[in-house]
């Protein structure tokens, strides 16, 4: 089976991007520690846009991504950035190995 790529981009509220870095710092090794299958979670700021955040995670298969979209976690990181995002969108990669 096929690792699995997700670029996730966060769209802070004008003016809250630091807060929403914060929450994700705070909970994105948590999705690593307590989620088999989440190999990886990367935040990253793209240059030329001081409202987005780009969330890069990798996981081990189709299985393990959905338990991740199904879990308690994910419902519990999204609560905490209720507030902080204007708009989210993802875009899954199949990764070749």
């Amino acid at each position: 089976m096929a690792r699995i790529a997700i670029a996730a981009t966060l769209k802070a509220v004008p003016g809250k991007r630091d807060e929403l870095i914060l929450q994700c710092r705070e909970l994105a090794p948590l999705f690593i520690e307590q989620e088999p299958g989440t190999l990886r979670l990367e935040l990253l700021l793209p240059p030329d846009d001081p409202e987005t955040l780009v969330l890069w995670e990798v996981y081990e298969s189709a299985d393990a991504l959905a338990a991740h979209q199904s879990g308690e976690l994910l419902k519990r990181f999204r609560s905490a950035i209720e507030g902080t995002v204007q708009s989210m969108s993802a875009t899954r990669h199949d990764m070749l190995e």
